[in-house]
């Protein structure tokens, strides 16, 4: 089952088009591992998925509905690790 990755912008963001090309390589090395999703702040029905999950600030990355970056540069490989760290709780302990 896909990691749902969900990315937040706005037009005046200067890190959101990097945050965009982070993320959509990511979607591209792991294709069929995540599901990538935009929301953008200036639609007021995606800012309202923006507060359900306490973003304040763009760029926003949540993965398996957890924030794990917001309002700064971001770094691929933040995000590589909270997928796999997602992935790996998903699946359970190993016995």
């Amino acid at each position: 089952m896909p990691v749902e990755v969900m990315l937040f912008t706005k037009k005046d963001c200067p890190n959101c088009p990097h945050a965009k090309k982070i993320l959509a390589e990511l979607a591209h090395e792991m294709a069929g591992e995540i599901e990538l999703k935009e929301y953008d702040l200036d639609k007021e029905e995606d800012f309202l998925t923006a507060l359900q999950h306490q973003v304040r600030s763009t760029p926003a990355v949540v993965v398996g509905g957890a924030l794990v970056s917001a309002g700064r540069r971001l770094a691929k490989d933040e995000v590589l690790k909270a997928i796999m760290e997602n992935k790996a709780s998903a699946r359970g302990p190993e016995v």
